[in-house]
């Protein structure tokens, strides 16, 4: 299934499950301005579901589901993630531009060093070397 049919059937997984004024995923009563989802937590799940889900294929298929910091590609137990530049939290970014495809190991060592200024080029950077550690104010 590519990027496009798991958005669709998000959103036809959406359509089968909804009843007016209630939660599509645990059926629970909509609070009130909640249009959708009950809670975040039921909103978290289709996201990562379906949404996302979307989107790191998409990001995936771009970089060749190989990591752009080691250049491992996927297969023979290297698993991939989609990782942001710029953190979700600070950017609220989820362009091309902002995501990269990284090996699990290198996605460990990026949120151990804690470093969200990473260079907006990483997309090309092939090895850990290549980022600015350290500095996050610079």
């Amino acid at each position: 299934m590519d990027a496009v049919e798991l958005f669709e059937e998000g959103k036809r997984w959406i359509r089968a499950h909804y009843k007016e004024g209630c939660c599509p995923k645990c059926g629970k009563p909509l609070p009130k301005r909640r249009q959708t989802w009950c809670s975040d937590e039921c909103r978290d799940w289709w996201w990562n579901t379906f949404h996302w889900g979307m989107i790191t294929k998409r990001i995936m298929a771009r970089d060749n589901f190989t990591c752009k910091i080691c250049g491992r590609a996927q297969g023979s137990g290297v698993r991939l993630a989609v990782h942001h530049i710029r953190p979700w939290s600070v950017s609220r970014d989820n362009s091309d531009g902002n995501l990269i495809t990284v090996c699990y190991d290198c996605h460990a060592k990026l949120h151990a060093n804690d470093n969200w200024k990473l260079m907006v080029d990483a997309k090309k950077c092939r090895k850990l070397e290549d980022f600015k550690w350290g500095d996050r104010n610079g």
